[in-house]
């Protein structure tokens, strides 16, 4: 899957009002440079409570953006597992849990770098 297909996807999301849980896995090579705002924006506008982006390398931006998005949905779960995420994408995600309304009940974040060196020596 490309850009393309995460941004058609997110953009037909909220017609797919059985739709639970989405999994996008191991795909590293496409979604590495990809944007995806198209993609949240569908997800807070869908019924979707699970959502899995593992080991896809989304960058320290776009998983902030998905943190800062998060308030807006119906997540209950999710999971970026191996996607080597840093302390940026950490305290947006962080910043999200922090409100009242959060929903998110499930949080997976196995295999990225969430400590920066400067914290990582006290």
């Amino acid at each position: 899957m490309n850009e393309k297909g995460i941004t058609a996807i997110g953009r037909q999301l909220p017609l797919a009002r059985n739709l639970k849980k989405i999994s996008i896995n191991n795909d590293k090579e496409t979604l590495q440079q990809a944007n995806f705002t198209t993609f949240i924006e569908g997800i807070i506008d869908s019924n979707v409570t699970e959502l899995q982006l593992c080991d896809n390398g989304i960058p320290d931006l776009e998983a902030a953006e998905i943190g800062r998005l998060l308030a807006q949905s119906k997540l209950e779960s999710l999971s970026l597992d191996g996607n080597g995420l840093g302390v940026w994408a950490a305290r947006a995600i962080s910043d999200y849990l922090s409100q009242p309304g959060a929903r998110l009940q499930t949080l997976k974040l196995s295999r990225n770098r969430l400590i920066s060196n400067d914290e990582s020596t006290k």
